[in-house]
């Protein structure tokens, strides 16, 4: 116990520096600031979502009751969003030292592989950023399950496979683990993996029946899996790179297993983001696999005489196989992230290999502690300094650009975050972009908007010409302001803002009741657009169950510009009850006003409109 309370506690220090950093407009945002059912914590309706819901691409209902308990128990204060995120990674770290030493019998080697997994610097992405919560904490149910499972090994062989309740554990985790991050898919060959070492079941039972008693977790595994592909597909995360041909995918995937390795032996330049390369050259990737081709072979080949190399070589291949890029998601070529899980295998391979040559050597037990202890040391010190860049956008965007080429994204993501205190670099950042990827429809329209904004009216509206271009689905092609912006080159300020606060942010409910109440009410014919107001106003009464009387309100508005009168008025009359519910004063007596209005058969429309906040 002592041994793991200082495990812990090392790996909590380790990342300390991740509670002074800030929620992330990178994914944070949607995710929890301004995601209504987890801003306003543990509710019944918002509970029900976590485990209907299949946006934001992914379907991992206990991730969002996890953010949504931070909420409860740390409001919007991104410190404790981020001591939770640590607190799991620290208890991860422990669990591995435990299910090790529980299935090797090996005391100091299962400490050294859980110190190296939990204090490595690229755990630093998925610690440190609030939305990768799903990484740690789908690891602990992981983990838990392996625990389990080894449990129920050790029981089978007690009891001759009378009692199976530590098997039923085992899949109670790996349930919950899938309800995670789909990414524990993988989770049932590795336990095959384990059957064969340490816990060297092949060699007394058969084979068939392993794999019969893995049937539960690969029905599950299929279930999950075909939820997760639906929730990408519905959220566009297969859309970036969908051309990409196959051949484009295989070579980044080859040539991404040997970056991970080189990153895990030499953490260097790690960023957010890692560019796809598209097209690599035809010697790398043939080194490439050539290196993937022949370790996978020798460790087949010794599987009798070093089986921990077997099985930590296949256990780092097999479980990046859902996130290699296969199935390209996104478009980033790799992610620090998805070594959390893989690199276990890596850690397992490495040490007990070191442990077998020292036991070889007359001085190597002094020499392999004297190397523990100093690789702990620098992987401190690294940790802590790559947390750091996880500070916030700024910090965080400049890093990638300054450690990786031709980094479009990275360069957009850095003049967002300049856009409040340099804007003439943010600018700056957004042309850099478009330069490196012109057909990056992101970045053509920060570009464009952020131009806009600067008076840089003809180079803004080329760049959002070339944004229409690469999204002809995009809700802007049918909005009225398009034209406007286009044919005149200039829109009113309230308006330029609405429309590029509700496309920058689609899942809020603010910028898309605020758009709406403009396309509903100002009193230029030319703007206003009934339809479109109702459809923006539903999708943000949607957003917030119908409890924000503002959004009744611009609703109730939109069916008046539309001759929906009889809508209007019904619409209306709930905004004042709300309104009289919430103590709303001021929007009751507004509310009130308006309803008359609509009564008369007339819509709303003033020359400086007030919109609802």
């Amino acid at each position: 116990m002592p041994l793991c309370f200082a495990l812990f506690v090392l790996a909590v220090g380790t990342f300390w520096p991740a509670l002074h950093g800030s929620f992330l407009t990178n994914d944070d945002y949607s995710y929890v600031q301004n995601n209504p059912h987890v801003n306003s914590g543990l509710e019944w309706e918002n509970i029900l979502w976590a485990f209907t819901s299949v946006g934001y691409d992914n379907w991992h209902p206990l991730t969002w009751l996890s953010h949504m308990t931070d909420v409860e128990l740390y409001g919007m204060n991104p410190w404790g969003h981020h001591l939770t995120s640590v607190l799991i990674h620290a208890f991860n770290t422990v669990l591995v030292f435990l299910v090790f030493r529980r299935m090797t019998g090996a005391h100091w080697p299962s400490l050294f592989a859980a110190a190296i997994f939990g204090l490595h610097p690229l755990r630093a992405e998925s610690v440190a950023w609030i939305c990768e919560r799903k990484d740690v904490l789908s690891t602990m149910f992981w983990l838990l399950a392996m625990w389990a499972y080894v449990r129920y090994a050790e029981e089978l062989r007690i009891t001759n496979g009378r009692t199976k309740h530590f098997y039923g554990l085992t899949v109670l985790y790996f349930t919950l683990g899938l309800m995670s991050k789909s990414m524990l898919v993988t989770l049932p060959f590795v336990l095959l993996l384990l059957d064969y070492w340490p816990l060297k079941r092949w060699q007394t039972q058969s084979q068939r029946r392993l794999i019969l008693e893995k049937v539960p977790f690969f029905l599950l595994t299929a279930a999950v899996g075909a939820v997760a592909y639906v929730a990408q597909h519905r959220g566009g995360a297969m859309q970036e790179m969908v051309n990409l041909p196959l051949t484009d995918r295989f070579e980044n995937a080859l040539s991404s297993y040997i970056r991970y390795l080189g990153k895990l032996f030499w953490p260097e330049n790690l960023c957010c983001y890692y560019p796809h390369p598209v097209h690599l050259p035809m010697a790398l990737v043939l080194l490439a696999g050539a290196i993937l081709a022949g370790v996978s072979l020798f460790a087949w080949a010794i599987r009798s005489q070093l089986p921990y190399i077997s099985v930590g070589w296949f256990w780092f291949v097999g479980t990046l196989v859902p996130v290699i890029g296969l199935v390209q998601l996104g478009s980033a070529a790799l992610a620090d992230r998805y070594s959390y899980i893989p690199s276990i295998g890596i850690c397992l391979l490495v040490v007990w290999a070191l442990c077998d040559l020292a036991s070889r050597w007359r001085i190597g037990t002094t020499f392999l502690s004297l190397f523990g202890v100093a690789t702990v040391i620098a992987c401190v010190l690294l940790t802590r300094h790559q947390t750091g860049f996880w500070k916030d956008d700024m910090t965080m965007w400049s890093r990638a650009v300054a450690v990786t080429q031709n980094n479009f994204v990275a360069h957009d993501g850095l003049g967002n975050s300049l856009i409040g205190t340099n804007p003439n670099q943010a600018l700056a950042e957004f042309q850099e972009a478009v330069n490196i990827n012109p057909n990056c429809a992101t970045a053509q329209r920060d570009l464009a908007f952020f131009s806009f904004e600067m008076n840089h009216w003809d180079e803004g509206i080329a760049a959002f010409r070339k944004y229409l271009q690469l999204n002809p689905n995009d809700e802007l092609n049918r909005s009225p302001l398009v034209n406007i912006l286009l044919t005149k080159g200039q829109i009113g300020e309230r308006v330029y803002k609405a429309v590029v606060a509700s496309h920058l942010n689609p899942n809020s409910y603010q910028p898309l009741n605020n758009l709406a109440w403009l396309l509903a009410t100002l009193p230029d014919a030319e703007i206003r657009n009934g339809s479109e107001a109702i459809r923006l106003a539903q999708r943000a009464c949607e957003l917030t169950d119908y409890k924000v009387t503002a959004c009744i309100g611009t609703l109730a508005a939109a069916y008046a510009e539309a001759g929906r009168f009889e809508d209007a008025v019904a619409t209306a009359q709930k905004a004042c009850d709300l309104a009289i519910q919430k103590n709303e004063t001021n929007l009751l007596q507004e509310n009130q006003e308006l309803l008359e209005l609509y009564r008369s058969h007339k819509p709303y429309h003033e020359a400086l409109p007030i919109v609802p906040q």
